[in-house]
């Protein structure tokens, strides 16, 4: 099921403009599904459902990272850089509470340290959480931060994941936060 989800999330993060895959090349309309709305709300939808098993079990972490769940996660965060809003607080917060069921699993956080864009990734939505947050969404932020820390205290279970965090703009903004 983690693998047909994963799969699932990266034709939609990969969507962006695409004609759908089950339709005929005749035909040169697509499917309202591949609006940019209707896949970000399908990205979030399979997310939140993805989030459940990756938490409760080692062997889903194990299959999500094996099918390449911690690299698309990285891909929808990197998507939306410079998103806010909306898009930022529903999908950001998603995407990072993923990231962090799974870095509980040793072979994912060994994936995510050696990516050379986790950290910058991760301290730039925990930026976006602490300024600018509107009030409606402030559980989410909120959400999306608690979720970052774990992410980079799972990180930081190595030596090497501690003087990366260290170097990286994450004590700076965690001490704003604070």
């Amino acid at each position: 099921t983690v693998a047909l989800l994963t799969q699932a999330l990266s034709v939609c993060q990969s969507a962006n403009g695409a004609r759908a895959w089950w339709r005929s090349d005749t035909s040169t309309d697509t499917y309202e599904w591949f609006q940019p709305e209707k896949l970000t709300l399908c990205r979030v939808n399979l997310m939140r459902v993805l989030c459940e098993p990756l938490g409760a079990e080692d062997a889903c972490a194990e299959v999500g990272t094996a099918a390449g769940l911690p690299a698309l996660l990285l891909d929808v965060l990197r998507a939306g850089t410079a998103s806010s809003g909306v898009r930022w607080a529903a999908e950001a917060a998603c995407a990072i509470r993923c990231l962090a069921a799974l870095s509980a699993y040793r072979e994912c956080s060994a994936q995510l340290e050696t990516s050379s864009d986790c950290l910058p990734l991760l301290c730039n939505e925990l930026s976006k959480a602490a300024h600018g947050c509107p009030a409606e969404r402030l559980v989410e932020s909120i959400s999306l931060q608690l979720h970052a820390v774990y992410c980079l205290t799972n990180l930081a279970h190595s030596e090497t994941g501690c003087r990366a965090i260290a170097a990286s703009d994450a004590p700076g903004i965690l001490e704003c936060i604070l």
